[in-house]
């Protein structure tokens, strides 16, 4: 089973249980600071393809995000855990939280795979990370985007 398969439904049933305790609630009257759109849109528009047979997604990368390759980049997003307890070194950072009932689930354009040199609190506030930028196009996993060495900031 692939990573996203694994992360994206606990994401939605996150989004789920959230609407239904506020329905109500304005997502303008959240004090929630959203990342910053011009990276994310950039990372975006990476064209993913899913493959019905195998379950596998293919990207191709525009030179727009290709040229990142090897630099440094900073990030700033919503921490899904890869490891267990308070703290990781190897999460997903999401453009949305997934917790936010308005948001739509991150495509697999939409979510960077990363590992910290210092292990990163395990909570549900938007993080900033610093790192080397690579392309790993994980296809069976759906995952095209990777932080090494990776800062929090």
């Amino acid at each position: 089973m692939t990573v996203l398969r694994q992360v994206l439904p606990g994401v939605a049933m996150a989004g789920l249980l959230a609407l239904a305790g506020s329905a109500a609630s304005d997502p303008a009257d959240s004090n929630l600071a959203f990342p910053d759109a011009a990276i994310w849109d950039r990372l975006g528009s990476t064209q993913v393809v899913s493959d019905l047979k195998t379950g596998a997604y293919h990207a191709t990368h525009p030179a727009s995000v290709t040229s990142l390759v090897g630099r440094p980049f900073k990030i700033s997003g919503f921490l899904l855990p890869l490891e267990t307890g308070q703290r990781t070194t190897h999460f997903i950072i999401t453009r949305y939280p997934g917790s936010c009932p308005f948001c739509d689930p991150d495509n697999p354009n939409q979510v960077v795979e990363v590992f910290t040199t210092k292990p990163v609190r395990n909570l549900e506030v938007e993080v900033t990370v610093t790192g080397m930028f690579s392309l790993q196009n994980n296809e069976s996993a759906g995952l095209f985007f990777r932080l090494d060495k990776a800062d929090p900031s």
